[in-house]
């Protein structure tokens, strides 16, 4: 598919948003069709946890100017979230980190003039954190990246994954326990990181945003104390057409 705007959008999906036939997947695709519905150039990265969606991959790629899809393997996955264990970082952000799609990421952003960045997921931050290309980006305010065309930083968490692992640990044996309540720590820091350095963090609800606001120490906030612009709720069950 070929580009006639200078609209283009990175979009990161934890998970293959079609088909949309469960929760965060319904959220994703309707976000992806309201986007093109918008006008933008969408190049997209993603990740296949079930076999059965593989066939579904060109449905996507035909609707996007570049894509990436990586399968995820579950002793992959084990490694990769023993290393986050080691580096203090929560489990999820390793279990959905891969080298191939850093460099997807790295090179869509020395590639096309992408206006903005939209991530689904806290894991999927990560690829931002890590990109050499956006780490300039961290140093400057919303006006100066806006002044020097950087790419807007968006993340739709959905809702506080931290909270809900903290519920999971309530919940569970010992062992299990302090693992979830050691993610839902790490998590609760990672997400704090992501709201103080991106330029939009949504959530699906009002109830969410008081929870994130909580969990983050009212970092949705400037320093005079203002709700910082852009931050805010993003319901899910809108239609649109694809």
């Amino acid at each position: 598919m070929k580009s006639s705007t200078d609209k283009h959008l990175l979009m990161l999906v934890h998970r293959i948003p079609y088909p949309p036939d469960k929760g965060d997947k319904i959220r994703s695709f309707h976000e992806f069709c309201f986007l093109r519905e918008k006008g933008w150039c969408i190049h997209l990265c993603t990740f296949v946890d079930d076999p059965n969606d593989l066939p579904h991959t060109d449905t996507l790629r035909s609707q996007c100017i570049t894509s990436s899809f990586h399968r995820l393997n579950n002793v992959h996955q084990k490694i990769a979230m023993a290393l986050a264990l080691c580096q203090r970082k929560p489990l999820s952000v390793g279990a959905f980190y891969n080298h191939r799609a850093q460099q997807y990421v790295n090179k869509v952003l020395s590639d096309y003039p992408v206006r903005a960045v939209l991530c689904f997921s806290s894991s999927m931050a990560e690829y931002i954190f890590r990109s050499p290309v956006l780490k300039s980006c961290f140093a400057m305010s919303q006006v100066l990246r806006a002044s020097r065309r950087k790419p807007r930083l968006i993340m739709d968490l959905i809702d506080v994954d931290s909270d809900k692992w903290q519920q999971y640990a309530s919940q569970s044996g010992k062992l299990r326990s302090w693992i979830y309540m050691l993610e839902s720590r790490r998590l609760a820091l990672y997400e704090k990181q992501i709201v103080d350095a991106l330029d939009t963090t949504t959530v699906v609800s009002e109830a969410e945003a008081d929870l994130l606001r909580k969990r983050t120490g009212g970092g949705w906030k400037d320093s005079c104390g203002a709700e910082r612009r852009g931050h805010g709720v993003f319901p899910s069950g809108f239609q649109t057409d694809c």
